[in-house]
């Protein structure tokens, strides 16, 4: 059985989100050169349907999704089952699963940019042995674009980068200090579809994966951080929107 399905979010009836969630969706759920296969629990291929085409029957799919009936193309996600009659425990897994998934790729297409903050976790290791550390994210109930659960294996980009790590990370170990990092935002152009919001800059290749942060905690003493990093993006094992 093939089954054809639209991701709507709640309230809208522009055609052009909702083609932009799919879109989104189909990155999550597909292996790219270069993607961990392990990173991905669900894969669901994306498709498309032609209004020229489909005509009659695209605009009343577009009514049932609570989209507006115009003549733009819509994206669809299609899955394939090979006994649509089966049942077991895994559906409420494979439910979870689905149900995380989209609510970040709801934050990665409705998200604005803003800062973030990040704090390293568990103890530091010698960069000369191993150079990633692990940073957990500062989740804030206030701020929409705050409210995330991520866990990031990260290193510096470089060996300058390394060096301030290192220093930093002694100097608030001796003040007895936490080791924060706030990104800092890349240029962009505020037209594009992919802006630097926390998704985005976590996953996509459009930044690098890397991470521009500045040292909350300045080893130097200043009140207002005069000290930047680039962080090189390794693993997100945990990305959750709450």
């Amino acid at each position: 059985m093939i089954n054809t399905f639209v991701v709507n979010f709640r309230d809208n009836k522009d055609v052009k989100q909702a083609n932009k969630l799919q879109v989104a969706l189909s990155d999550a759920m597909n292996i790219f050169v270069g993607t961990e296969a392990c990173r991905v629990p669900l894969m669901i291929m994306q498709s498309g349907l032609d209004a020229k085409k489909h005509g009659e029957g695209l605009e009343e799919f577009k009514r049932r999704v609570g989209l507006l009936v115009d003549d733009e193309n819509m994206n669809v996600m299609v899955n394939c089952c090979m006994n649509p009659w089966q049942w077991n425990e895994s559906i409420f897994a494979i439910g979870e699963l689905f149900r995380r998934i989209v609510l970040n790729c709801i934050g990665r297409v409705e998200d604005s940019v803003v800062n973030h903050r990040f704090i390293l976790s568990g103890s530091f290791v010698d960069i000369s042995k191993d150079k990633s550390i692990y940073i957990e994210y500062l989740t804030g109930a206030d701020v929409p674009e705050h409210q995330y659960q991520v866990s990031v294996k990260v290193e510096g980009d470089c060996d300058a980068d390394q060096r301030t790590l290192s220093n930093y990370i002694n100097s608030c170990s001796i003040k007895d200090l936490p080791v924060v990092f706030e990104t800092v935002t890349p240029s962009y152009d505020d037209k594009d579809d992919n802006v630097p919001n926390l998704y985005n800059i976590l996953h996509l290749q459009d930044w690098k994966q890397k991470i521009c942060v500045k040292l909350v905690n300045d080893p130097d003493g200043n009140i207002i951080p005069s000290k930047c990093l680039t962080f090189h993006v390794i693993n997100v094992w945990t990305c959750h929107l709450l």
